[in-house]
């Protein structure tokens, strides 16, 4: 069963070419999280790990300051780490405040 959920990611990743998919909030996408998972933890951890990321992929969550280091607040009130988050939120996140700073 392990090799099926690799396999359906895999295809998804032939599907939809990555410029073509939404921006993952998570530093390493969901996709390739949840593969990495099942691959070296199982598919019971595959599964798990999939639950996990899909509660907090939900639009709408709210960046925030903290000690200086950036976190997001999901709507499911999941916190993700600035070490967790997408360098490309973040380089959109210093660019924003460049520009207000002017």
């Amino acid at each position: 069963m392990k090799f099926l959920l690799l396999a359906f990611i895999k295809l998804y990743w032939k599907i939809i070419p990555e410029n073509k998919r939404n921006q993952c909030i998570y530093n390493v996408s969901c996709s390739n999280y949840v593969y990495n998972t099942a691959k070296t933890k199982g598919l019971f951890f595959g599964i798990k790990a999939f639950k996990e990321r899909f509660k907090s992929c939900k639009p709408g969550y709210l960046l925030f300051k903290d000690k200086g280091k950036w976190h997001i607040k999901t709507v499911n009130n999941i916190i993700i780490y600035q070490d967790n988050i997408n360098p490309d939120i973040l380089q959109d996140i210093k660019n924003n405040e460049n520009f207000r700073r002017k």
